[in-house]
């Protein structure tokens, strides 16, 4: 699942919102320059309370949203580690296999991580779902030898230890491509941050006064809070990224153990 605002930088995308909340308020000003002009006699009280329950409503759906972008964030870290801790136990059990099947059951975990860890360096996902695919099948085909005719005790928990990595890679890959924030519900931020500056704009050209210093901070404000959100569903870039040290201390591991 991909969004538009994916090909925007997030610098990029700061400035982009805070022109587009400027471009808001400032039209806002000159629909009620006009309007007052075309009903002197309407109160500004009923357009500054339309303009504060909408600011009101935009908060409340801001919190909510960066909320569900953080607890999406969170289960996205806790994976990394519950991979880490899965892949450890394979890469353990497969002792218990014996040669060949160790040496090679060590290989391919240990490209396994390298593929996944290339992944997050370089942002490409389908190649490292790919190949990471092609590694569980090989891995569970040793798995399916050692447990043929009913297999041992050591072969069954390997097999469980294979289960265990291919179910967390099929959680990993479903929350970094399909768990996403519905473009619509970003596109519907920025729509209501944009009618709610408009009011902004046209209660304070009814005031008579136009704090531009105040107006300038909310729109700063309002926007790293849109960015903060855009940031959070972003997995594979921007400022708050997901560690990957478990996966690099585990990375470090096999390589020791393989040399």
């Amino acid at each position: 699942m991909t969004s538009p605002l994916d090909g925007i930088s997030m610098p990029l995308l700061y400035i982009l919102t805070v022109v587009f909340l400027l471009l808001a308020l400032e039209i806002g000003y000159q629909i009620g320059k006009h309007w007052k002009r075309r009903s002197p006699d309407t109160s500004e009280g009923a357009i500054g309370a339309v303009a504060g329950v909408t600011l009101g409503l935009l908060a409340f759906l801001l919190a909510f949203i960066v909320g569900v972008a953080a607890t999406r964030f969170d289960n996205r870290r806790a994976l990394v580690m519950a991979d880490a801790n899965v892949i450890r136990t394979a890469n353990l059990r497969a002792d218990l296999l014996g040669e060949p099947a160790t040496s090679a059951v060590n290989g391919l975990l240990t490209e396994y991580v390298d593929v996944r860890l290339a992944a997050s360096e370089t942002g490409d996902v389908a190649t490292a779902v790919a190949r990471s695919g092609e590694i569980l099948d090989e891995l569970w085909d040793i798995a399916a030898v050692g447990g043929a005719d009913g297999g041992t005790e050591s072969a069954s928990l390997f097999i469980q230890s294979v289960n265990d990595v291919i179910n967390v890679n099929a959680e990993r890959v479903f929350s970094v491509t399909q768990t996403r924030l519905p473009f619509p519900l970003v596109g519907g931020i920025y729509l209501i941050a944009f009618l709610s500056l408009m009011l902004e704009g046209s209660h304070s050209r009814f005031q008579g006064t136009r704090n531009l210093v105040s107006m300038v901070i909310l729109i700063a404000v309002l926007s790293i809070v849109i960015l903060l959100i855009v940031d959070l569903d972003r997995p594979q870039e921007g400022l708050l990224q997901i560690s990957q040290q478990p996966m690099i201390d585990l990375q470090a591991q096999l390589h020791s153990t393989d040399s």
